[in-house]
């Protein structure tokens, strides 16, 4: 037996030693995939509409700062413009799906493996959470399949097959349905808890369960105590723990809405709304930063928004300020107004509830020109009365958007003009988000959705698998290849990388967060 010398043995434990940790180290660094994964969907939302709530704010969304960003179109099969049914559906099983057709191929009704039932199988909690209703197309594609988005209690009754440990949104559309059970009896024995919260600060309990708020509202017209996104991530981390890994879709449904019936106010309070819920996740990503990765993406973009709309010179979001509620809360202004005056409301009688709601005013010509008087002596009152005073071709506006609301629906003109003017909505409201937009040097191009691509953005482990371009279909893969799980059998999607396929140096340093 070789004898070695002590003051040589030494040397040689401290090697050996040192080796040991070097090797452990090895085997940290070699993890295969992030324990803790968050994609977040922003509802219609894109670079328009990311650049348009930082000017407002005058400061980046959290996700924009994240080191690395990415580019996604979003084209259907059938269309190059996109419906949620067909975005959502690329997302959750890798597959080009028709506009209104939820995770299925409708030629076929073949069953698509889906993204939450594959990281379900491979370890980790599945959970969806939304400011829409749980049934709606985007929360439906992680859960159920439908060859009709609108089949609402079809889609909810699939609930129980799935992997999801959480669904969390507004209560379902359909609870209820012809000569068929009621839908609480059918979740009740697939296993789930029905938690309606009373309050806001109540937790999500244990197991699994579907939370149903009776309504979330807009961040705009949001009380101290109303729900909101980034309190329901909040709760879902808690929920969730971190025993076990988990994948969690969260989408802010209302930033599409908003954008739907062009309500710029609202939609700005929306995007940072869904901010505010991305920066719950970044707090727990910062905490355990090694095993999060975060993913934040728009599914497609809606309202053709444009900064700097009609040879605006200038884009003033100001004008948006003293806007108190959405377009969609007005509206029931509207509706009382007109039960209230049947068909002989004019403008005038209604003024003082848009004066109360949005800050503008009307004048007569004599009443400007004494403003106008004040307001060179010095009077800032006066001064702002002339800033918010509607002009000639303002007032028409909404004289003609009034006269149409008090109009019944049916006797409303069936044209292109009429239709694109107001789309399917209630003129009036339609009207007042014209003339504010007009103010700020702001257009919508539609009333719908268009082709335009979106932005991606990631940070945490793994996140250099998302820089880029390509298609939506392409998520489903990516976020399969950062968990560590390989692709179905089924899947037509590109390959990607394997999870053990090191990324270029440069890449893996983008991936690290650089934020002050």
């Amino acid at each position: 037996m070789l004898k070695f010398p002590a003051k040589l043995s030494k040397i040689l434990i401290v090697l050996f030693g040192a080796a040991a940790l070097l090797s452990l180290n090895a085997c940290k660094e070699e993890k295969p995939a992030p324990k803790y994964v968050f994609f977040f969907i922003g509802d219609g939302f894109s670079f328009s509409q990311r650049y348009l709530a930082e000017t407002a704010a005058g400061s980046p969304l959290l996700s924009s700062s994240f080191p690395v960003q990415g580019v996604m179109t979003t084209e259907a099969p059938d269309s190059a413009i996109p419906d949620s049914a067909s975005a959502a559906s690329a997302f959750s099983t890798g597959q080009k799906i028709p506009n209104g057709v939820i995770s299925m191929l409708p030629e076929t009704e073949e069953k698509l493996p889906l993204i939450t039932d594959l990281a379900a199988k491979n370890g980790f909690n599945a959970a969806v959470v939304t400011t829409a209703t749980v049934d709606d197309a985007t929360p439906a594609a992680f859960y159920a399949r439908s060859a009709k988005r609108n089949a609402y209690y079809d889609i909810a009754t699939q609930l129980p097959e799935s992997s999801l440990s959480l669904l969390a949104g507004v209560k379902f559309k359909r609870p209820r349905s012809f000569k068929k059970e009621d839908l609480d009896v059918v979740l009740k024995r697939g296993g789930y808890k029905i938690f309606k919260p009373s309050k806001d600060n109540v937790s999500y309990p244990s197991g699994k369960v579907a939370v149903t708020y009776d309504a979330i509202p807009y961040a705009i017209d949001a009380r101290k105590n109303s729900p909101n996104l980034a309190e329901m991530v909040k709760k879902s981390i808690a929920k969730l723990g971190t025993a076990k890994s988990f994948f969690m879709v969260v989408e802010g449904a209302k930033t599409d809405v908003a954008a739907h019936m062009h309500d710029t106010a609202t939609l700005i309070k929306e995007i940072r709304s869904f901010d505010d819920a991305v920066k719950e996740a970044y707090e727990f990503y910062k905490t355990r930063p090694n095993d999060t990765l975060i993913v934040v993406a728009g599914d497609h973009e809606t309202g053709g928004l444009t900064l700097g709309a009609n040879n605006a010179e200038k884009i003033n979001l100001s004008v948006f300020e003293k806007q108190k509620k959405s377009l969609s809360s007005f509206r029931y202004d509207v509706l009382r107004f007109k039960s209230r005056h049947a068909s002989f409301g004019v403008l005038e009688d209604f003024m003082p509830a848009v004066t109360r709601v949005f800050g503008l005013k009307m004048f007569s010509a004599s009443q400007k020109e004494a403003l106008k008087l004040k307001a060179e002596e010095g009077d800032e009152s006066a001064a702002e009365d002339l800033k918010n005073a509607l002009t000639p071709e303002e007032i028409a506006v909404l004289r003609e958007g009034l006269r149409y609301s008090m109009t019944e629906k049916s006797r409303r003109p069936k044209t292109k003009d009429f239709d694109g003017k107001y789309g399917d909505y209630e003129p009036m409201p339609t009207a007042v988000a014209k003339v504010l937009n007009a103010r700020a040097g702001i257009g919508y191009s539609t009333f719908g959705h268009t082709a335009a691509p979106v932005p991606v953005s990631a940070v945490g482990y793994r996140a250099n698998l998302f820089s880029g371009s390509y298609p939506n279909t392409d998520m489903f893969s990516k976020l399969l290849n950062a968990m560590g799980i390989p692709l179905p059998a089924t899947s037509v999607a590109a390959p990607a990388a394997s999870p053990d396929e090191k990324a270029p140096p440069e890449t893996d340093a983008a991936t690290k967060d650089t934020r002050k």
